[in-house]
């Protein structure tokens, strides 16, 4: 099964009038996706807001989307946060839990020097044996590079400007380098569609 293929849904977690999260609901949210077809659910993103449930909450969520997926679908796991041990900690345990791969925002808030976010994400995959998906903070095509080294399996790239053909070409050369570093033979299984 394909973790990184179609169109993953960043589901929201739903709440009850007392602030208590809405496990029925977020059982029917999960099964209305798998019935219509979604190819994997992201829970505890931002859209999930995480960052707004203590981490007790927050796992429970994310163990509660495994068990109800159970294993029909990809489950990606939002475990960032601004503290890389916090991150490392919920990071473990939504793997213990069964998530599928993982969803690692940049430190917000914080000015973490490009160095000091790869130091966070390299922390984070070595901690951990399942694909990361890293988000915000990466500025260039080298870092992006630097951050799939640091075990990032697909970044997303803010202000990076691929419109020029020469660093387009760098882009290429470095994930050949990446890719052959790494074993991986076909380009789809790190630009997209991670396997």
């Amino acid at each position: 099964m394909s973790i990184f293929t179609g169109s993953a849904v960043a589901l929201v977690t739903p709440f009850k009038e007392d602030g208590a999260v809405d496990f029925d609901q977020l059982k029917s949210l999960v099964e209305y996706h798998v019935e219509n077809k979604t190819d994997a659910i992201v829970i505890c993103g931002t859209t999930g807001e995480a960052s707004t449930m203590t981490e007790e909450e927050h796992m429970e969520v994310i163990a509660k989307c495994v068990e109800y997926v159970a294993k029909r679908i990809p489950v990606i796991a939002g475990t960032g946060s601004n503290c890389t041990e916090t991150a490392i900690k919920l990071s473990k345990e939504a793997q213990e839990v069964g998530a599928d791969a993982l969803l690692v925002v940049t430190p917000y808030y914080n000015k973490a020097t490009q160095g000091g976010l790869i130091k966070h994400y390299t922390a984070i995959a070595n901690a951990v044996d399942l694909p990361i998906i890293g988000m915000g903070g990466i500025c260039n095509y080298e870092d992006a590079i630097e951050f799939m080294m640091a075990g990032a399996t697909m970044v997303s790239i803010g202000t990076a400007n691929f419109h020029d053909p020469y660093t387009t070409i760098k882009v290429i050369d470095g994930m050949r380098k990446f890719m052959e570093e790494k074993g991986i033979e076909d380009i789809n299984d790190i630009i997209g569609c991670v396997k």
